[in-house]
């Protein structure tokens, strides 16, 4: 077999196109004719008074930062309600928290605290 050189022009070149400046044509492209975004002003009031350098009460943010809010609920720990005894004269576990398998009269399913020691059991409260 006769090995024969070749050259990479043979396999390597490039045919006459116009599809990129077709494509690139501003005369009949459909985004010419679209309508623009609406423009909207994402702060529309200062947070702070130029002029005085201090907080705008009349800034779209400024209800957000006072104080008329009421308190957000403490976060922590899911506890059993505070009516739930579980600890027996000889019980030294600490209540399971268990999901309810099937939901209740109101479509969502409840959480219990469960001691396995003593067989306690209580709804979690969720507030």
């Amino acid at each position: 077999m006769d090995v024969e050189s070749l050259s990479e022009a043979q396999f390597h070149f490039r045919l006459p196109s116009n599809a990129s400046s077709a494509s690139s044509s501003a005369s009949d492209s459909p985004l010419t004719n679209t309508p623009p975004y609406p423009s909207f002003d994402l702060y529309p009031l200062p947070f702070f008074n130029p002029q005085t350098g201090m907080v705008d009460t009349n800034s779209h943010a400024f209800s957000q930062y006072s104080n008329n809010q009421p308190p957000s609920p403490q976060i922590g720990l899911i506890q059993p309600s505070s009516g739930f005894v579980h600890h027996g004269s000889n019980c030294t576990q600490i209540p399971k928290l268990r999901m309810a398998c099937a939901s209740g009269v109101n479509g969502l399913r409840t959480m219990w605290s469960h001691c396995e020691q003593c067989g306690a059991i209580s709804m979690v409260d969720c507030d």
